[in-house]
Order: C-alpha cells, then sequence, then structure tokens
C-alpha cells in the first residue's frame, strides 16, 4: 500500500524494498534484521521460543533476542514517511 517495489527470495531469505521518489537524487539504503540468534530462551513465559536448531554441531535454541523485531518496525515506520514525502 506504500507503493513499495518487493523483492524476495535475496540472498535466501532476504527481503528487499524500493521505494522511488518523484524526483531525480540521491539514493539512500536503509536495512533492519530479521533474524533469529542461536540463543536459547530459558524462562517460563507462554510466549516463549520452542524452535530448536543444530548451530556449529550442536542443538540450540533460537530466538529473536536483541531487538530485530524493534529494527524491522522502525524501518516499516521509516519507509512510511519516505513513501508520503515521495514528491519532496
Amino acid at each position: 500500500s506504500l507503493g513499495i517495489e518487493v523483492q524476495t527470495g535475496v540472498a535466501k531469505t532476504g527481503v528487499v524494498g524500493i521505494l522511488k521518489g518523484n524526483n531525480p537524487g540521491k539514493v539512500i539504503a536503509l536495512r533492519a534484521d530479521i533474524d533469529a540468534l542461536p540463543v536459547t530462551e530459558r524462562n517460563d513465559l507462554a510466549f516463549k521460543s520452542e524452535v530448536k536448531t543444530t548451530f556449529l554441531g550442536a542443538e540450540t535454541g533460537v530466538m529473536h533476542a536483541c531487538g530485530h523485531d524493534t529494527h524491522t518496525a522502525i524501518l516499516m515506520g521509516v519507509a512510511e514517511v519516505l513513501a508520503k514525502n515521495r514528491d519532496k
């Protein structure tokens, strides 16, 4: 709905969004991570990650432990602001 050209499958799991302005000029790139880390979540919360994977030959938990969800949400907010101002 923001008029962003979306490319998926970049470097296997990546997503790229291209937002073109209405005027010629410089290009900027913004980046956010959406990957999980090989960390076992050790708590009793109902929403804790129970996903397992093999990392460096050992089974380990996988969780979003360092703000990736926040990074992505912020990037989407920036994309919305840029889309609304593409004529400037």
